[in-house]
């Protein structure tokens, strides 16, 4: 899927990938939007600037399901494991695919959990849209994990501290297991299970604000929720239970 960025001279911002764009600047013809031009004109004469869209760009024209992993958890996710091109990891449950985009973008190995097919679907048309690829598996990883030596095991279940064991089975020495979990109730099970197997290294809540700066104006901007989910790091340091 080719998408693009089209950029209103006062700076609305569109996302384009195929048919003419609507705007309330008017209409800009696929053509036009189709061609390399830097610069494009609507049915109104309003002038836009056209970007190639990146990464993070496509992954907003996904198709939505199940409640999708915001980035400021999955950047987090991604530096505090080290993830790379040459890791093995497993995910646990899929939902839309937006976690599993993200990791399928380094080129690791990438194996993907979920007990709904119809979430898998959703987020098998979302990984092919992005020219991604991965292995996703219906099942249950609180019954079985069958991978092993892998690097990290990420869990954004409901009921996530039924699947410790099987995470530490599946990974290797050094390996991180993380658990994405919406309330306290769920971290307080999900570390007292994990302490009985790994180092917890840190539990944490990332809040992200936003700010709106207008000439000498400069305020936060409303938000109607910060929080997301709470995020659990634990590490296995020794291959005995």
């Amino acid at each position: 899927m080719t998408v693009k960025k089209v950029i209103e001279r006062k700076g609305k911002r569109f996302l384009w990938s195929s048919g003419d764009l609507n705007t309330n600047y008017g209409i800009v013809k696929e053509v036009e939007l189709k061609s390399k031009k830097s610069e494009v004109v609507s049915s109104t004469g309003k002038t836009f600037n056209v970007l190639s869209a990146n990464f993070n760009d496509s992954i907003k024209k996904l198709k939505r399901g199940p409640q999708a992993m915001m980035l400021k958890d999955i950047s987090y996710i991604i530096f505090k494991t080290g993830i790379d091109a040459k890791s093995k990891v497993v995910e646990a449950g899929t939902g839309s695919g937006f976690l599993t985009s993200y990791l399928a973008n380094y080129g690791g190995e990438i194996t993907s959990y979920d007990v709904s097919k119809d979430n898998q679907e959703i987020a098998r048309k979302n990984l092919i849209s992005l020219g991604l690829k991965v292995e996703f598996k219906i099942g249950d990883v609180i019954e079985n994990i069958k991978e092993k030596n892998q690097d990290v095991v990420v869990l954004d279940l409901p009921n996530s501290d039924k699947a410790v064991e099987n995470a530490y089975d599946a990974l290797k020495v050094g390996g991180y297991l993380v658990g994405y979990l919406p309330n306290m109730t769920q971290v307080v099970e999900f570390v007292k299970e994990a302490e009985k197997c790994f180092d917890v290294e840190e539990v944490l809540d990332i809040m992200h604000v936003p700010w709106l700066v207008t000439g000498l104006k400069a305020k936060p901007q409303p938000r109607d929720m910060l929080h997301t989910a709470f995020l659990v790091f634990a590490r296995k340091v020794s291959d005995k239970f």
